[in-house]
């Protein structure tokens, strides 16, 4: 029954009746749907958690990369340093 056929109602015991009836129906559908939102907020938050691993992940693999390229860089340091030594001693005249 709708609101509007409640208020319609000559009868005072009919129309609280009615309108008890409808207050009942309304808690009922508002039961219903708030439980309906709380399993979508379990999904959602489900498929939250398993993207925010996704992108967890892709963020360490970022900083492996970055290290992996700091230690080329270093190596590589390493051998320009030992390069320019020998290249450095090898400009020395010989001495008598």
């Amino acid at each position: 029954m709708s609101i509007q056929n409640v208020l319609d109602l000559p009868d005072t015991c009919a129309r609280q009746r009615d309108l008890d009836e409808f207050e009942a129906g309304q808690q009922e559908e508002l039961a219903r749907f708030a439980a309906q939102k709380m399993r979508e907020n379990r999904n959602l938050e489900s498929e939250l958690d398993r993207i925010s691993a996704q992108f967890h992940a892709r963020m360490e693999s970022n900083m492996e990369e970055v290290v992996r390229f700091q230690e080329a860089l270093r190596a590589w340091e390493r051998w320009k340093q030992r390069e320019t030594a020998r290249l450095t001693a090898s400009d020395q005249p010989y001495s008598r």
